[in-house]
Parts: C-alpha cells; structure tokens; sequence
C-alpha cells in the first residue's frame, strides 16, 4: 500500500506490552522499547510499496523486520527483567537469614549471661 505511512498500535494487547515496558527496572530499556516501537514510523514514509502480487515491495519487508526487531528486543529486555528481579531477591533472602541468625544469637547471648 503506497500510501501506508504510520502504524498506530492501539487496543487491549498493546496496552499489556505498555505495562509490560513500563515495570522493566532500567529507564535505559523502557526508551529503547519505546523508540523501537516507534521506528516504524520514521522509516515508512520513505520506503516504497510493492508494484503487485509478486513485488510486496520494502514497506512490507519493512514492518517484518520492524516486528522481529521489537520482538527481540523486548524478549531480551524481558529476560534480563527477571534476571535482575531473582538476583534482588536472592539478596534480600539472605539479608533475612542473617538478620534471623543475629537475632537467635543475641537471644541466646542474653539468656547465657
């Protein structure tokens, strides 16, 4: 389509992946996903359409590759998420089994003397 220049996401699923971008911890992601996003947007109104069945042409080749690269870029964002997420908790876990054993031992230290 020649005069296909913009792609707006719009409804219920879209609104999940903004929530879904907006809780990554690192404000460095949430930028790159947005930007990637938008991309789309500033390269289709250069890119020319295909002539007829057999010629899809660069703008179709164009929201293909613009789907893989979103894609990718929000499954690694979203593994990295989690990474950080389980290494947070793995040290706040631990910082409550110290606290947990200081505590036992200072109760242990007063009932001795």
């Amino acid at each position: 389509c020649e005069k296909l220049e913009r792609i707006d996401l719009v409804g219920g699923e879209i609104q999940q992946v903004n929530i879904a971008i907006a809780a990554f911890l690192m404000e460095k992601w949430r930028k790159d996903m947005n930007e990637a996003i938008d991309s789309i947007n500033q390269i289709l109104p250069d890119t020319p359409a295909g002539d007829d069945i057999y010629n899809v042409g660069k703008k179709a080749f164009a929201i293909r590759e613009w789907i893989t690269d979103v894609l990718r870029k929000f499954s690694h964002y979203q593994t990295q998420h989690r990474l950080l997420l389980k290494e947070a908790m793995t040290t706040v876990e631990l910082a409550m089994w110290k606290k947990s054993i200081n505590e036992r031992d200072n109760v242990r230290g007063r009932a001795s003397t």
